[in-house]
C-alpha cells in the first residue's frame, strides 16, 4: 500500500507540475490577444518601431546621418521589413508589428516544445520546457507581444539550434547557419550566440561539414553588411556595429545579471539543468555535453553581454531564459521519466530498489524534485491585470491625439513615435535613438547631432513641443513657454512596461503662449 501510495503521489506530482506550467502559457495568450488591438503605445519605443515601418513603406532608406527628420534605432533591418509585409496587409498600426512578434514568440514555444520532445521523447518535459519560456513573460518586460524587434530576433535563433542539433548533413549545416545570420539580421546579439556555435562545429563535428556552419554565417553577415554599409553610406556599418560599441557598461551587472536576472527567479531551473549537464558527463556523453556547454555559452553570453551595456533592459535575457527553459526539461527528465517507468514495470523496481535510479527508495528524492519545479512556476506569478492598459488610459490616449489635432502647425514629440501620426502630424527622430547617437564617442557625429535639433528647436521650427521631461531645455526655453501639463491623473497613459515614461508638458511658442 505504502508503495502504491507513493507512485500515486508522484503521478499527481506529475498532473501539478503540467497544470501549473501550461497555466502561463493560457496566460500569456489571454494577454497578448487583449493587447494585439490596443492603439497607443504598451512600451515607450514602440512608436519609433513603427515610424521605421513607415519610413520603409515609404521608400525611405533606415540607415542615414542622425537628423531631428530621422535617427533609426541601433537594429539590424530584418524585423522591420517583416513588420512593413504585414502592414501592407493590415494597415500601419501597432497591431501589424505585435502580430508578427506574437506569431513568433508561439513559434518559439513550438521550437522549445519539440526540441525538448525529441530529446527525452516525453510530453509532460517538453510541455514544462516550453511553459517555462512562456513562464518567463514579465521577467523579460512582457516583450513576447510588444512591437520590437526580440521576438521574431529568438524565433530564428532557436530555429539555426533546432536544425544544428537535429539534422544531419552539410545542406542542413548551411540551413542552420542561415537562420542564424537572419536572427543577426534582426538583431545583431545573435552573432555573440552564432560565435560558441561556431566554435562548436569546428571541434565537435567531422571532415569538411565542420566548417559549413560558420562559412555560411560568415557569407550571409559578411555580404549583407557590405551591400547594407554601400546602399547607406557607411551608415549601416556605424548604427549596427560601431554605435552600441562606444555605450557605456554597468558594472553593476557583472555580477548582478547571474544573481537577479537568472538565479533569483529561476533557481530550481537552473539547479535542474546543472544537474542534466553533470548527467552528461557521468554518462560520458561527450557529444552532447560539448553542444550544450557551447549553446549555453553563446545563449547565457549573449544576454549577459548585451545586459552589461546601458540601456539593455530585461528583454536582453531572452535567448538565456530560452536555453535555461530547454535544459529545464532534459534536466527533469532522469526524475520524472524514470520514475513512470517503476510505476509501469514493478518487477524491475523490486529487483533492484536501492541502488539504480528506479528504485522505490530513490522516489522520494523525485517527488522532492517534482514539488520544487511546482513551486518555480509558482515563484513567477504575476499580477496578470498590471500587464494590460486600463480604460483610463484609452480614453487618456484619445484625449492626447485630439490635442494634438487641436495644435496648428507641427508638434515635435521626441519620446513617442507613430502618436503624432495617428494625429495627421508629421512625425520626427525618435528620443531614444537620438540618445544612442548622443552617449557614443563620436564626437563629429554627436556634436552635429545636437547642433541639427538646437538649430530646429531655436528657428521655431515647431508650433509645440511636448515633452516626457526636461530635454534641450536651455534651447526650448529661449523661444518656447511651458503652458500646460495634460494630464491631472498622475496614474494615466503610462506604459505597462518599459521606461515608465508619457508625454505631458507642452511647450508652445513664446508669441502663442502670451
Amino acid at each position: 500500500m505504502a508503495r502504491r501510495y507513493g507512485l500515486t503521489l508522484s503521478g499527481a506530482l506529475r498532473w501539478i507540475l503540467a497544470l501549473s506550467a501550461l497555466a502561463y502559457l493560457l496566460l500569456f495568450l489571454y494577454l497578448a490577444l487583449r493587447r494585439l488591438g490596443y492603439p497607443y503605445e504598451l512600451e515607450w519605443m514602440e512608436g519609433g518601431t513603427v515610424d521605421h515601418v513607415r519610413r520603409i513603406l515609404s521608400g525611405q532608406r533606415l540607415y542615414v546621418e542622425p537628423s531631428i527628420e530621422f535617427t533609426p534605432f541601433i537594429y539590424t533591418p530584418l524585423y522591420f521589413y517583416t513588420a512593413a509585409l504585414l502592414a501592407k496587409v493590415f494597415g500601419v498600426s501597432f497591431f501589424a508589428l505585435r502580430l508578427v512578434s506574437f506569431l513568433s514568440s508561439i513559434g518559439c514555444f513550438v521550437i522549445i516544445f519539440q526540441f525538448v520532445r525529441r530529446e527525452t521523447r516525453s510530453l509532460l518535459c517538453a510541455t514544462v520546457s516550453a511553459c517555462l519560456y512562456a513562464a518567463t513573460y514579465r521577467l523579460t518586460g512582457t516583450w513576447f507581444d510588444l512591437a520590437r524587434v526580440d521576438s521574431l530576433f529568438m524565433f530564428f535563433l532557436l530555429g539555426s539550434v533546432y536544425v544544428l542539433r537535429f539534422k544531419q548533413g552539410s545542406a542542413w549545416l548551411a540551413v542552420a547557419g542561415i537562420f542564424i545570420s537572419l536572427s543577426f539580421l534582426t538583431k545583431q546579439a545573435a552573432l555573440l550566440a552564432a560565435v560558441p556555435l561556431s566554435v562548436y562545429c569546428l571541434v565537435g563535428l567531422r571532415g569538411w561539414s565542420r566548417v559549413v556552419y560558420p562559412g555560411a554565417v560568415a557569407l550571409v553577415v559578411g555580404l549583407t553588411t557590405i551591400v547594407f554599409d554601400s546602399l547607406s553610406d557607411d551608415w549601416y556599418r556605424y548604427y549596427v556595429f560601431e554605435l552600441p560599441r562606444q555605450h557605456a557598461i554597468v558594472r553593476e551587472m557583472i555580477v548582478g545579471f547571474w544573481m537577479n536576472d537568472l538565479a533569483k527567479p529561476l533557481p530550481v531551473a537552473l539547479g535542474v539543468s546543472v544537474f542534466y549537464l553533470i548527467g552528461l558527463r557521468r554518462r560520458e556523453k561527450r557529444g552532447d555535453l560539448l553542444f550544450f556547454i557551447f549553446l549555453l555559452a553563446g545563449m547565457v553570453g549573449a544576454s549577459w553581454f548585451s545586459r552589461l551595456h546601458s540601456g539593455g533592459y530585461r528583454n536582453v535575457v531572452l535567448p538565456a531564459y530560452a536555453v535555461i527553459a530547454i535544459c529545464f526539461g532534459l534536466g527533469i527528465r532522469g526524475f520524472v521519466k524514470e520514475a513512470a517507468g517503476a510505476s509501469s514495470d514493478p518487477g524491475g523496481a523490486a529487483a533492484a530498489p536501492h541502488d539504480t535510479p528506479t528504485g522505490l527508495a530513490f522516489e522520494p528524492y523525485r517527488q522532492l524534485v517534482l514539488v520544487l519545479c511546482v513551486f518555480q512556476f509558482v515563484a513567477l506569478f504575476y499580477n496578470p491585470q498590471a500587464q494590460l492598459p486600463s480604460k483610463a488610459d484609452l480614453i487618456a490616449g484619445r484625449f492626447f491625439v485630439q490635442k494634438l489635432e487641436k495644435i496648428e502647425g507641427e508638434v515635435f514629440v521626441p519620446y513617442h513615435g507613430f502618436l503624432p501620426a495617428l494625429a495627421g502630424k508629421r512625425t520626427y527622430a525618435h528620443g531614444m535613438a537620438i540618445e544612442d547617437v548622443l552617449r557614443g564617442s563620436d564626437g563629429e557625429v554627436k556634436d552635429k547631432l545636437r547642433e541639427n535639433i538646437a538649430d530646429a528647436i531655436r528657428s521655431k521650427r515647431f508650433a509645440a513641443i511636448i515633452l516626457d521631461r526636461p530635454w534641450f531645455i536651455e534651447e526650448i526655453e529661449q523661444a518656447y513657454v511651458l503652458t500646460r501639463r495634460l494630464f491631472r491623473d498622475r496614474r494615466v497613459f503610462y506604459p505597462v512596461t518599459g521606461r515608465s515614461t508619457r508625454p505631458n508638458m507642452v511647450y508652445e511658442l513664446a508669441e502663442a503662449g502670451t
